[in-house]
This record gives C-alpha cells, sequence and structure tokens, in this order.
C-alpha cells in the first residue's frame, strides 16, 4: 500500500505486517489518535519525519491506515508552538494513480512539497476531510 506521509510516499507493504514490525503489535490494537499523537510528537522533536527515526514514519503511516480510510496524511507545525498537540494534521485519500504519479516524481528528483501540494492538498482542501468536515488550509 502506498501512502503519503507529508511530501513523501511510503511503500507500507502490507500496512498491518508493518506496523507489527515497527513494534506497534498487533493491527487490532492501531487507532488513529494514537498515530495521530505519535505523528505529532515525532514532527515536534524532530521538525521533520525525515530527520525521525525511519521506522517512525511507516508506523505513523501504517497505524493510520489501518485505523482509518486514510492514505495520505500532512502534519504542519504552524509558527511557533510549545506542545506537540499544536501540531496541525490533515488526512486524505488520495487516488492511487495519484499516489503512484508522486513516487515516481519522488524517485526522479527526491521529496517535492510543491508538486505533493499541488497534487494533493491543494484538491484535499476542496473537499470533506475524512472527519466530514471542511479541511483548512
Amino acid at each position: 500500500m502506498l501512502f503519503l506521509l507529508n511530501d513523501t510516499v511510503l511503500d507500507l507493504g502490507l500496512p498491518g505486517e508493518t506496523f507489527a514490525r515497527a513494534g506497534g503489535g498487533s493491527p487490532a490494537s492501531a487507532r488513529l489518535s494514537h498515530a495521530i499523537r505519535a505523528g505529532q510528537e515525532a514532527l515536534f522533536a524532530a521538525g521533520a519525519f525525515t530527520r525521525a527515526h525511519p521506522d517512525v514514519a511507516f508506523a505513523v503511516a501504517a497505524e493510520i491506515a489501518l485505523a482509518s480510510e486514510a492514505n495520505a496524511a500532512l502534519f504542519v507545525i504552524p509558527g511557533r508552538i510549545r506542545r506537540p498537540e499544536e501540531v496541525a494534521v490533515r488526512l486524505a485519500s488520495a487516488p492511487l494513480t495519484t499516489l503512484a504519479r508522486i513516487l515516481v516524481h519522488q524517485s526522479r528528483v527526491g521529496p517535492d512539497p510543491a508538486f505533493v501540494n499541488q497534487q494533493v492538498w491543494t484538491l484535499a482542501q476542496q473537499a470533506p476531510n475524512l472527519a466530514g468536515t471542511r479541511a483548512s488550509a
């Protein structure tokens, strides 16, 4: 399974196996609130998922995939924040063709936030998010 975490497409394989291998335990124990909190804490501590331990990104992505319909998550530090809970989070369900296009692009040029924003987050802003409310910019 492909999963977009911020500006990078990750190949999770089977999310349940990836979640267990990353130390998350049984796939049945996956919880969206836990995944979001773990992602917020990782981004707050490291400033970027690329600077966090590699397993963290895979664990967060796999748990979100197992606990929701999302295959894309955006964690953003809005200005000066004091606590991990203040990291903003957006979830989306992007078409597989879009994720594949981003994966090919990233294999050629590396992570490209502008390209990802154009392909996913700008479009997600126009549709209801997975929580049933309009996504915010």
